[in-house]
């Protein structure tokens, strides 16, 4: 597991956002990829507000950072960053401090500062040094141990010291206490705070005759990963460093908090529809039923007139487009009928031409046979040559005469006629 601590990449108005931290982890995880570093890993960082941005505690979930957020101003304590800058700076200052001595009277110039600063940066930028530094706020190569931290990080406050200043009272406005002090004043608020220091000082000495684990005084919280874990092995896992937040719960509640957010704010569109809703029916209803003559005295409609008004409103809107609807249902009705209608004259007539074509090639046929099938006359039967004259008659058209002698020459023109007309 490794040990993660977040550079000070800043926004244009020089504080770190949720936009600059995300872009800084994103750019870790890539580093972390290309060198196959294992995961998950450990990111320890301060409680800033761009820490608590859900897109980037999703974004550290999704790619194996585990974010455990330090207490309100313990990063001196936790942070190895900081501790060695708080290192550096005491050096830095022992040094300024130095050249003022051997100079008095110049001030720290740009090139004092140049000459300044590496002597102290060479002594704190070397490994062996932020290694030694680490092991103070309880990191080592091997793991974390809290256990390692300073015992000046632990020294409790003074009490007595802290309740004679917040209960410094001038002397021009000091008074002796009475006999038996009244309730909620002055010396009863400090007989009750009297005894609980008293308290606390009891509890404290019980404790100090018992020794206490990391775990038992809530430095570090370690769950087993496995029934029987050996101590010391990649078996256990940290759920709590020093104190710190799980970033895993956090999230959780950001995403509620968002989403309670949005419910709301959808809410409140909602109603606000509802009320346009409202005062365009109003409208509607005024310009539906306008009064001819206002009445300064008469009282304004109440809320219930006004929705009855509107409803009425809408159900005779809801007719007129009931029956507009009624009457193009009619009319398409009417023009499928119509249509229906032209299509069954077209197939008449249709019909009527083919049959006028069928009789008229069967006239044409049988004018052709009679003209095929000669008549005898009285004279040819009783032997006598052909007339040239040859009897043609027909049954459907109506002639001067029911037959009538046509040369046999003219015969042979109307036949050669009729063909060349059929073929046409």
């Amino acid at each position: 597991m490794c040990f993660v601590y977040t550079c000070n990449d800043v926004s244009p108005i020089m504080q770190q956002d949720n936009t600059t931290l995300l872009s800084a982890i994103t750019h870790l995880n890539k580093q972390l990829v290309h060198r196959r570093v294992k995961k998950p890993i450990c990111w320890l960082t301060d409680g800033q507000s761009a820490r608590f941005n859900l897109t980037v505690m999703q974004y550290a979930e999704d790619n194996g950072l585990e974010e455990f957020i330090y207490p309100p101003h313990t990063t001196t304590a936790h942070a190895l960053l900081d501790r060695v800058f708080h290192m550096w700076h005491i050096t830095y200052s022992k040094l300024v401090e130095k050249w003022s001595t051997a100079n008095p009277g110049k001030q720290i110039t740009k090139a004092v500062f140049a000459a300044v600063f590496p002597e102290a940066w060479d002594k704190w930028q070397k490994s062996i040094r932020v290694r030694a530094v680490a092991s103070k706020v309880g990191i080592c190569e091997d793991g974390i141990f809290p256990e390692n931290i300073g015992d000046e990080f632990f020294v409790k406050s003074n009490l007595q010291e802290e309740i004679r200043k917040s209960n410094k009272v001038k002397e021009e406005m000091a008074t002796l206490p009475p006999l038996t002090p009244e309730e909620g004043t002055f010396h009863t608020r400090t007989q009750k705070l009297e005894e609980e220091v008293k308290l606390l000082r009891e509890e404290l000495v019980r404790l100090r005759s018992q020794p206490l684990s990391p775990e038992e005084i809530g430095l570090c919280t370690i769950s087993s990963a496995a029934q029987i874990p050996a101590v010391g092995t990649s078996k256990r896992k940290a759920t709590q460093v020093w104190g710190s937040v799980p970033a895993t719960g956090l999230r959780q509640k950001l995403a509620d908090a968002e989403e309670a957010e949005r419910r709301r704010q959808e809410g409140l569109d909602q109603q606000e529809m509802f009320a346009a809703c409202a005062r365009e029916l109003e409208r509607l209803a005024r310009e539906a039923n306008p009064r001819e003559e206002e009445d300064p005295e008469a009282e304004e409609p109440g809320q219930a007139e006004i929705f009855r008004a509107c409803e009425a409103e809408l159900k005779k809107i809801e007719k007129e487009a009931e029956k507009a609807r009624r009457e193009e249902e009619k009319a398409q009705k009417a023009a499928e009928k119509a249509a229906e209608r032209e299509s069954k004259k077209r197939e008449r007539e249709r019909l009527s031409q083919e049959k006028k074509a069928e009789m008229e090639a069967r006239k044409r046929a049988r004018v052709l046979r009679q003209s095929q099938t000669p008549t005898r006359t009285e004279s040819s039967a009783a032997g006598a040559p052909l007339s040239e004259n040859i009897v043609v008659g027909t049954a459907t058209e109506s002639l001067p005469d029911a037959c009538a002698t046509v040369p046999a020459s003219t015969v042979a023109a109307g036949i050669a006629l009729g063909d060349i007309t059929n073929t046409v």
